[in-house]
């Protein structure tokens, strides 16, 4: 069955929410503080984002006010479909946006955020791995978001809902993060990750974003008026984030 589409021939969008971290861009810190790459003599841009020390943990609070903002976004969503599905009282079935696609320009963070904070050695809450406060908020903002699915019954009138975690999935992390601007002449195959977190974007239901306009991007094209965003440029010749929006929330966290 052939989805509807909107007026770039994209197909219909799904039911989840995409959620972009762009922590690579030379915009999301001041101007005066220029940082490394993993190759020390280019920039986080151009070589990817080092995975210790400041850098980490500035890209791990990026992602927790990121996920705190859909999580805003998700349950005013919610509180809509629970009210629509009280008015229309001869719908079966009704799915609740509650996934997220979680996406950045550092698979470091991806990983970090959908796959080891749900593993043994750091999902305990005891305290007793040595997890960092920074860790500790990044696990418990993960474990707070759920998704729900939920059905209603015209015969009884009852509504029956289901929780389930975890929320967060995410690409294939073996895949590069290649910058298509400043890392020219990879193998083509190494672009790949980027075209997919796009495509996977422009099929979200809602897009959550800050600084760059690679998420913007997706869902201009997917034509989605559900957008928010969570953080403006530190410094630049852009106007407001707000501008662009389009109709769309700013999070106020």
């Amino acid at each position: 069955k052939k989805e509807k589409e909107n007026d770039y021939g994209v197909e219909e969008t799904l039911d989840y929410i995409a959620v972009h971290c762009r922590v690579r861009h030379p915009k999301a810190t001041p101007p005066n503080n220029i940082v490394k790459g993993k190759d020390s003599s280019k920039s986080a841009d151009g070589s990817g984002l080092p995975w210790f020390g400041e850098t980490r943990n500035f890209a791990i609070k990026t992602a927790i006010k990121a996920l705190k903002c859909a999580k805003q976004l998700l349950e005013s969503k919610q509180q809509q479909q629970q009210h629509q599905l009280l008015d229309i009282k001869r719908q079966q079935h009704s799915s609740s946006i509650g996934r997220i696609y979680f996406f950045s320009d550092s698979n470091d963070l991806v990983r970090f955020m959908v796959e080891d904070l749900q593993s043994s050695h750091i999902s305990s809450v005891d305290g007793a791995t040595g997890r960092s406060p920074v860790e500790h908020a990044a696990l418990t903002t993960v474990q707070s978001l759920s998704w729900q699915s939920s059905s209603y019954v015209p015969e009884t009138g009852i509504q029956t809902s289901t929780s389930k975690l975890p929320s967060l999935f995410a690409r294939d992390m073996s895949r590069i993060n290649a910058h298509i601007d400043h890392q020219i002449g990879l193998p083509i195959e190494d672009y790949l990750g980027t075209f997919v977190d796009l495509f996977l974007a422009i099929k979200a239901k809602c897009v959550v974003y800050g600084i760059g306009y690679f998420a913007l991007f997706a869902a201009k094209l997917s034509g989605t008026q559900c957008r928010m965003v969570y953080e403006d440029e530190v410094w630049g010749g852009y106007e407001s984030k707000e501008k662009f929006n389009e109709g769309g929330e700013v999070c106020m966290l």
